[in-house]
């Protein structure tokens, strides 16, 4: 059986002034060890990908 390490990043953009979730977005990506030793980098590119799709069209 092999193990590794998932990691998991969620954003949730929320309307402050009526208090309603407008856009969430998730990455998921196996860890290497390199990785958790210095997360900087991995984190950066994952909100990157994730804000590559934001923002959404207005919905009335």
């Amino acid at each position: 059986m092999d193990q590794f390490t998932q990691g998991t990043l969620s954003v949730d953009v929320k309307d402050a002034c009526r208090n309603m979730l407008i856009w969430e977005a998730a990455a998921t990506k196996r860890q290497t060890q390199r990785t958790l030793n210095d997360l900087g980098p991995a984190l950066d590119d994952a909100v990157h990908g994730m804000f590559q799709q934001f923002p959404v069209p207005a919905q009335l």
